[in-house]
């Protein structure tokens, strides 16, 4: 079994001004490959799973709902199958060539434990699973515009007050946390805000969680493409995206035997 993608359960969601959310998020799960067939493995807040990460390689392709494997050894993807996303690098500069382009936008600005800010877009109808996306805790929409390339503009000329980047490092110093309030303030009381957001995920924690690639424990929960495990009193952060090309096998030993191998693959 390889693990070929995640998924965030917030897919089918569409966000309107006047309607909100249109219904509530899916657990989020891990896309698993078995002899070309599409499996699951829901992370449920609760529920213990343990299984061990073995080889890497390409993760292949989903086509049709079956998976093409792939054996280049480069992981997560290799040359032919890397999807580079045209409009992470836009600019506003471009001449609108994808139908969701000419869609409706919103540029926000995005907050994060404890005090990490972004501005960034995207359509309107995918704001809050943006926002989830990215484990933002506070959020401002502060324009509507009516194409992405004008949103692209917009967000440029803010990019350098406000970066539109931020480092895993950063998000992972502040899972399970809250923005400061006062700093918050600060950022966004030179913008005309449509409407502010508070973004929950279902836990908190005391101290940031330890980084590491495993998937083995207790789940606490996810935090954008964060999954945090438990394991031995102590809160793990996994990069979902870490995670994509490895072969997984069922671990029947202890939890601590499953952390001492995950750890062993950071070095």
């Amino acid at each position: 079994m390889q693990i070929v993608g995640f998924e965030s359960g917030l897919e089918g969601i569409e966000y309107d001004l006047v309607e909100g959310t249109s219904s509530e998020p899916e657990a989020p799960h891990l896309i698993i490959a078995n002899r070309g067939e599409l499996e699951r493995i829901r992370l449920n807040r609760g529920e213990t799973i343990r299984y061990k990460l073995l080889e890497r390689s390409c993760a292949g392709e989903i086509e049709n709902g079956k998976h093409q494997a792939c054996g280049e050894r480069k992981a997560p993807y290799c040359t032919t199958h890397i999807n580079d996303w045209l409009c992470a690098r836009c600019t506003g500069n471009c001449d609108l060539p994808l139908p969701t382009c000419k869609q409706v936008h919103a540029v926000y600005i995005a907050g994060f434990p404890p005090s990490t800010f972004k501005v960034g877009v995207t359509r309107m109808s995918r704001l809050i699973t943006r926002l989830k996306e990215q484990g933002a805790r506070k959020a401002a929409h502060i324009e509507t515009v009516s194409n992405g390339r004008t949103a692209r503009q917009i967000e440029r000329g803010i990019a350098d007050k406000i970066k539109d980047r931020v480092i895993s490092k950063e998000k992972i110093n502040g899972i399970g946390q809250y923005v400061n309030e006062e700093e918050w303030e600060k950022i966004i009381e030179n913008y005309k805000t449509v409407k502010t957001f508070d973004l929950e995920y279902g836990f908190e924690l005391e101290y940031p969680p330890i980084p590491t690639v495993m998937l083995s424990g207790e789940i606490v929960g996810v935090e954008g493409r964060f999954l945090v495990l438990k394991v031995s009193n102590d809160n793990y952060a996994v990069d979902l995206r870490d995670l994509i090309g490895y072969e997984i096998e069922q671990d029947k030993g202890s939890g601590e035997m499953s952390l001492q191998a995950s750890l062993g693959m950071l070095k």
